[in-house]
């Protein structure tokens, strides 16, 4: 594993003085267009964090279970995640930028197992929706994917012992299997 602090995950300054769900149409454009063209380097410096290599060309479903693997130790330590007298464990700027990164890598996979049926898009309605104004995957019929807040829930699952380092590779599979 390596020793160095992991990259923060630092979406551009101007977004960030108000929630996502707030954003105009061209501050979610400019959050998606930002995600996308940050997403290849992100998965590389975790898996080069994580001393798996940065070869995005080869990735499997197997990864998933070592990156669980790595993750799941790590999001347990003071530099991942905190904790506050009995309550439980919550992620730390790095511990949230590691989980964003882990379900980006699941996006990618998933977009590789199931090829153009799995698309990168704003989700603009409902209103309601918690990743309203954010990058989802959409190719699972009525449903969609925003792969970094489910990664974020996982590992926060992970912190309260409702989820155990297989977290990633599950999510995968379910959303594999509803790929349609």
């Amino acid at each position: 594993m390596n020793t160095q602090q992991y990259p923060l995950f630092i979406p551009p300054e101007q977004l960030t003085a108000k929630p996502h769900r707030e954003w105009s149409k061209r501050e979610s454009q400019l959050y998606f267009d930002w995600l996308m063209s940050a997403a290849s380097d992100r998965v590389s410096s975790l898996l080069r964090y994580l001393a798996l290599g940065s070869d995005e060309t080869s990735l499997d479903r197997g990864v998933l279970i070592a990156v669980g693997d790595g993750v799941s130790r790590l999001l347990v330590t003071d530099d991942f995640s905190h904790q506050e007298g009995d309550s439980p464990r919550t992620l730390t700027n790095h511990g949230y930028a590691m989980a964003a990164d882990t379900g980006l890598l699941v996006a990618q996979l998933l977009q590789q197992a199931r090829g153009s049926l799995i698309q990168w898009k704003i989700l603009r309605s409902p209103k309601s929706d918690m990743s309203y104004n954010l990058p989802v995957l959409t190719g699972f019929g009525k449903l969609v994917l925003d792969p970094v807040g489910g990664s974020v829930a996982e590992a926060t699952g992970l912190l309260s012992s409702y989820r155990g380092a297989d977290a990633w590779v599950k999510m995968f599979d379910f959303w594999v299997e509803k790929a349609q």
